[in-house]
């Protein structure tokens, strides 16, 4: 009997995500394979990470300084039990360096169904930058130090058309809990309207929504609050095959609104823009422009970034995997 190991492997370094990359190495997508029936697979997820968040504080007030070093490591079983069905059961671990003791112990459990293009996954979600959300809407560092999602989700996948709905169920509560329950919801549909044979026009719609609250939580007297956070836009590719062999514009109206009736965050509401450009040349270079621009305050000011990053051989994230069967 073959004993072989589904081995995935990740490794982020410092300074990938000031602007809006193309962030797809990170995914971690399985699919539900109908030549996998009634067959069993051990898997181990590993991604190990290096991000140094420590700027001139006086020149650039960015962010506080912090450094993020350490590792996720996932060990898991999954079993096909039908062409369109896997449950998949194991482990999750993150080890920070300089920490004595793991920072995440958490057990991982879901079940996927999956049909062409259409897919329904109950329990762990494909999380964090599997939703190709806009970092202004979802932090690209929540991979790192909060990656874990559980719920409901329904993806459809199909080359002019990415949907992804879903509801992470974040804290529950119980009688006489102190505390209130949390959940996430969100939904990004990217539909291609344009397909040409060089140029290519889509239109993203992205929304994510925070509520805390409960109903049978009678201790806890804070009010009830939820969070809305959306963004509309428009992508523009066009491939050539000179130097630049891609170049690709994005920009995103994005806009914040408490339902909350008490002001329990800074703003009521507010509004931004969000612009991105990007050309790659057949060496594998990408120079990348970003320019965000809040409109909630006339006291904002305009936050701008620039990014060469090289995609060859040498590149600093590396991504491999290789499947075998127990």
């Amino acid at each position: 009997m073959r004993r072989p190991i589904l081995l995935s492997f990740l490794f982020l370094s410092a300074g990938l995500s000031y602007a809006q990359l193309d962030n797809r190495v990170f995914e971690d997508r399985r699919n539900v394979e109908e030549t996998d029936s009634n067959k069993l697979f051990l898997g181990i997820n590993l991604l190990g990470f290096s991000k140094d968040n420590e700027y001139d504080h006086y020149r650039n007030p960015v962010i506080t300084g912090y450094t993020l070093f350490g590792y996720q490591f996932s060990p898991y079983l999954s079993y096909h039990v039908t062409k369109n069905i896997r449950v998949e059961g194991g482990i999750y671990l993150q080890k920070d360096f300089g920490n004595s003791t793991f920072s995440t112990v958490a057990p991982i459990f879901s079940v996927k169904y999956q049909k062409n293009s259409f897919s329904l996954i109950f329990g762990n979600l494909e999380s964090s930058l599997n939703h190709r959300l806009i970092e202004p809407l979802y932090n690209f560092e929540r991979v790192l130090n909060n990656r874990l999602e559980n719920g409901l989700q329904l993806q459809v996948m199909r080359n002019d058309l990415f949907l992804d709905a879903w509801i992470d169920w974040q804290r529950m509560i119980y009688f006489n809990d102190p505390r209130q329950e949390a959940l996430t919801a969100g939904l990004n549909i990217s539909k291609r309207i344009v397909n040409g044979r060089s140029t290519q026009l889509t239109v993203p719609v992205q929304l994510v929504a925070h509520h805390q609250g409960g109903q049978i939580n009678y201790k806890f007297n804070g009010p009830i609050e939820t969070i809305v956070n959306s963004a509309l836009g428009l992508e523009v590719k066009h491939q050539s095959a000179g130097l630049v062999r891609e170049t690709r514009l994005n920009g995103f109206y994005v806009y914040y609104k408490s339902l909350t009736p008490d002001l329990l965050q800074p703003f009521k509401d507010g509004s931004g823009a969000y612009f991105n450009a990007t050309a790659s040349t057949k060496y594998g270079l990408d120079v990348i422009g970003h320019q965000l621009h809040p409109a909630a305050s006339p006291h904002e000011t305009v936050h701008r970034s620039f990014l060469i990053q090289y995609q060859g051989t040498g590149r600093s994230v590396c991504h491999c995997a290789d499947r075998t069967l127990l």
